[in-house]
């Protein structure tokens, strides 16, 4: 077996163990929780954003400032996950045609 993948194996089984999964996630799910736990994705880009939607938060009621914040970050998080797993894939198909 090729050594990268026997290493992720490792990594992704000593990651579920501290993690507590107990079969419920694909391993790409645990690929991609491991990957963005040591690489966030702010690189000063989402500040930017937060600061110009900090002004229709203002002016919004509470409720609807919380719901905004709670769809745009589901968003952000969702777009930044489908890129990953995408990226994976291509990876992937790339890796089978070479």
């Amino acid at each position: 077996m090729n050594p990268y993948i026997e290493k992720l194996i490792q990594e992704l089984k000593a990651y579920e163990a501290r993690c507590e999964y107990r079969g419920e996630a694909s391993p790409l799910d645990i690929l991609w929780d491991y990957y963005i736990s040591i690489n966030p994705p702010d690189d000063g880009t989402i500040k930017q954003a937060v600061d110009a939607l900090q002004p229709v938060h203002q002016a919004l009621p509470i409720p609807l400032s919380d719901a905004l914040s709670d769809l745009v970050g589901e968003l952000t998080y969702a777009y930044v996950r489908s890129a990953f797993l995408e990226g994976i894939r291509i990876g992937l198909r790339l890796k089978e045609e070479t």
